[in-house]
């Protein structure tokens, strides 16, 4: 018999996995001024910076792009990971579908966005 949960602790893991994308996105509005409002966090700009530094030569735009949309699947995939189980072992953490979600969202948006700039550039 199935078991409906709230969290597990792979739904908080998984989201550290989004973390690059995070970072991605986040040099991205800081770029184009887009999104951001002045009063953020330091921590925000210290990251989004290195992140559009390491992207300026645009030598490892493509690694780190893919690079995160591999953690994306990886981090859906783990969230996922017990209602993937054994019949007998399955449980469904509404977070973590939730997390699941939002991560298998995050992957298809950036993948499009990076394929439709790949393929039009």
């Amino acid at each position: 018999m199935a078991k409906l949960t709230v969290i597990d602790w792979r739904a908080l893991a998984a989201l550290g996995l989004g973390i690059p994308y995070a970072a991605l996105w986040l040099a991205d509005a800081r770029a184009t001024g887009a999104g951001l409002t002045e009063s953020v966090p330091r921590w925000v700009d210290w990251w989004s910076d290195a992140v559009r530094n390491l992207m300026s030569t645009g030598e490892l735009t493509f690694p780190i792009w893919f690079f995160a949309l591999v953690l994306l699947l990886g981090g859906a995939g783990l969230a996922l990971e017990p209602v993937i189980r054994e019949p007998a072992q399955r449980r469904y953490p509404v977070i973590n579908l939730v997390v699941a979600l939002g991560m298998f969202a995050a992957f298809a948006f950036a993948a499009w966005s990076v394929g439709v700039e790949y393929y039009t550039a």
